[in-house]
Formats: C-alpha cells, sequence, structure tokens
C-alpha cells in the first residue's frame, strides 16, 4: 500500500484525477467561446456562460493547476459548470508554461488576460467586470493569488484590488520559501531570495493589500504543494486582515484531495458553494 503524504501516492492520485476529469461528459447549458488574448497559441481564455446569465453575480476567474507546467481549460467544463449552475460567468485562462516559460512571462500573461476582460466587457461578452472572485487550485492558486496581491501587475492593467470581491484557493503555493526545492519550482521562480521568486510569491506582497474574504483549504499530507506554503501566508494575512480568511485544514488529505469537489458532491463542494453564495450577496 502506497503511503499517503508521499510523492509516489500523488503522482498515482494524478493519474486517477485526470482519468475521472476526461470522463466527465460535457456539461449542459453551458455556453463556452475560446478566445484569444496574445499571439502565442497558449495565450487564450475559454469563457463560460450559463444560458441566462445573472448580470448582479460577479464574475470567477479561475485558474486550473498542473504545476505551471500540464493542463488546459479546455479539460476542464465540469468545474465550469458548477459555477455556471449557480447563475456565474466564468473565465478559465490558459498561459504559456513551464519550462519554456518562466513567472515573468506567466505575469505578463495574467496582465495581458485583464487587458482582454475589459474589451469583453465593452463588447457585452461579459456582464459583470466590476466585481470579480479569483479561484484556483495548485499553481492556479499561485496565480490567482497573484493578480490580487501582486500591486505592479494590477498597476498595468486597469482595475485596483477594489474590483475583486472574493477569492476561493486549494492547496495552493502562496508562500514559495516553504515549498520544497525542485527543477519545476527553480525554473518557474528562480533562485530563492531573487526578484523573479520573491515576484511569483503572494506572501511577499502582502503589505499594503486591502482585506479579501478568501477561503483556503489545504491537506496536511500534501507533498506536492507543502502545507506551511498557505499556512504561513494565512498566519501574516490574518495579522494583517483579521477574520477574512476562512481557513479549512484538512489533516488526512493529500493535494488532490482537496480538488475532489470538481467531480464529486462532497462537503468541500458544499462549503465553496455556501461561501460563493455569501460573497456574491455582500
Amino acid at each position: 500500500m502506497m503511503l499517503k503524504g508521499t510523492l509516489i501516492y500523488e503522482f498515482y492520485q494524478i493519474m486517477a484525477y485526470w482519468k475521472k476529469t476526461r470522463a466527465l461528459t460535457a456539461a449542459d447549458r453551458v455556453i463556452n467561446e475560446k478566445i484569444s488574448y496574445g499571439d502565442h497559441p497558449s495565450q487564450y481564455l475559454v469563457l463560460y456562460s450559463p444560458v441566462m446569465v445573472d448580470p448582479h453575480k460577479p464574475l470567477i476567474i479561475y485558474y486550473h493547476g498542473g504545476g505551471w507546467i500540464f493542463g488546459k481549460p479546455d479539460f476542464f467544463v465540469k468545474k465550469a459548470a458548477l459555477f455556471t449552475s449557480l447563475g456565474y460567468q466564468v473565465v478559465m485562462p490558459c498561459y504559456r508554461k513551464v519550462p519554456r516559460y518562466n513567472a515573468d512571462h506567466i505575469l505578463e500573461d495574467l496582465s495581458l488576460m485583464l487587458d482582454k476582460l475589459h474589451v469583453l466587457a465593452t463588447e457585452s461578452k461579459i456582464q459583470c467586470i466590476d466585481k470579480i472572485i479569483l479561484g484556483g487550485i495548485s499553481a492556479g492558486a499561485n496565480l490567482a493569488a497573484l493578480i490580487y496581491f501582486q500591486s505592479e501587475l494590477l498597476k498595468k492593467s486597469k482595475f485596483t484590488q477594489e474590483n475583486f470581491s472574493g477569492m476561493f484557493l486549494y492547496a495552493p503555493p502562496l508562500d514559495l520559501s516553504q515549498m520544497k526545492s525542485t527543477p519545476v519550482l527553480y525554473r518557474y521562480a528562480g533562485r530563492q531570495n531573487s526578484n523573479r521568486f520573491n515576484s511569483a510569491s503572494p506572501i511577499q506582497h502582502l503589505k499594503g493589500s486591502l482585506p479579501i474574504p478568501i477561503l483556503c483549504v489545504h491537506g496536511k499530507l500534501d507533498a506536492l504543494v507543502q502545507y506551511n506554503a498557505s499556512y504561513s501566508f494565512q498566519t501574516q494575512f490574518e495579522k494583517l486582515h483579521p477574520g477574512y480568511m476562512e481557513y479549512t485544514t484538512l489533516a488526512d488529505a493529500s493535494h488532490l484531495d482537496t480538488a475532489a469537489w470538481a467531480h464529486t458532491d462532497n462537503a468541500m463542494r458544499k462549503q465553496l458553494v455556501a461561501w460563493l453564495q455569501k460573497i456574491s450577496t455582500q
């Protein structure tokens, strides 16, 4: 039996997770459109919309996981369907990937994606751009957090922190200094304490940030994104903005256990739906 909390277990679970994800049938009553925001083939987003859009509900921007290497939003229509069934429009962006590209390039892609949202709003393809909820899992959670906390990135767009109303993050690498040193992390962020490393680590951008409601879920037995990579962030965020972060520790959960809400109607999904409803009515 493979021991939970080990890399071997995590890699086995990744294969099982992708099998479940790919086996899901296409969602009914979801309108999707693939839209480029740059010249590179990976610089695109998929806009998922319900047949009847609720113009009062925030736009959700959701970044998938995959270690900054794998995956694309086209695989996750069922995740989008959960949100569209609740009346939300969802943007799932793709971006240039490691190892050919690094955090500097990916941050450029985040900025270009935000610029494209303004265009889509003027074209009336997006109904609510003044209230945005950010979300993501694993590497995607890192990127979602950077959109809000990386002030240099926001300065390049027409957005401010006031345009964002919440953030939900699963197994998130929010403090890269608490991650194990791996070739992937090195290729993404470079040497620890380098400018690129600090730029790509959300915890480095907490000072001066405005409070924002955050739902964060992480497993203690996560062998891919170490638990302290979110817990250290939570500790500092709570000191700055007490009461704004709903932090859930799953004592016996591995990395992809925190992603099970995507294909199973479990307690995590119920928590997420309740949190979204609360944020959307504030």
